[in-house]
């Protein structure tokens, strides 16, 4: 094979194996603004505060049982609840932040919508879908919508449920040991 063929050969190798890396990063782009026009980052905001409350609500019921295994007298329960609701929101800070740093939007998009689109549509479909809601690959669109919605919100449950619980517990009670130590004073009378 002449030196001309040989190279020919390894330029079109070459150009089909770095044409997916191009339209994966056209494809998240794509991805990036269909999601933000549809909505679906106010949908994240929003899920980001449902976990949140999900989570207090869990970490105050733990501050509940720990009061309740270690009374405080009645002269000290002023100074009990300032330190409880110390901790009550050091820990909602410090869980807002892991999470917005665990599960950021452009990582979802990435992560989780990029790929689920780019499965069920073309990069062509999708800025089709961005310029015209209402054309055939728009009706597609909202036709496969549902799904993929249910299927990110499982891939993200899978992908972040258990690590988002783990640290909340962890720092629930780290949190408590600290209600705990910081109550002992207070316990005797």
């Amino acid at each position: 094979m002449s030196q001309k063929m040989t190279l020919s050969i390894l330029l079109v190798a070459a150009l089909s194996l770095s044409f997916p890396v191009f339209a994966a990063g056209e494809g998240e782009k794509a991805v990036m603004e269909l999601t933000t026009l549809t909505g679906a980052k106010v949908q994240y905001e929003k899920m980001l505060t449902i976990l949140s409350r999900s989570m207090q609500q869990g970490f105050n019921q733990g501050l509940m049982k720990a009061v309740q295994l270690h009374p405080v007298p009645q002269s000290k329960r002023k100074k009990a609840s300032k330190i409880l609701q110390k901790h009550f929101n050091d820990f909602i800070k410090q869980y807002e932040r892991h999470m917005k740093k665990t599960m950021t939007w452009e990582g979802l998009v990435k992560e989780v919508y990029a790929p689920l689109y780019l499965k069920n549509f073309t990069v062509k479909e999708i800025k089709d879908i961005i310029a015209f809601y209402k054309s055939p690959t728009g009706k597609k669109f909202l036709q496969k919508s549902p799904q993929l919605i249910q299927d990110a919100s499982k891939t993200v449950n899978n992908k972040y449920g258990k690590q988002l619980n783990k640290y909340a517990m962890e720092l629930s009670r780290k949190k408590i040991d600290q209600v705990i130590l910081e109550l002992k004073p207070l316990q005797s009378k």
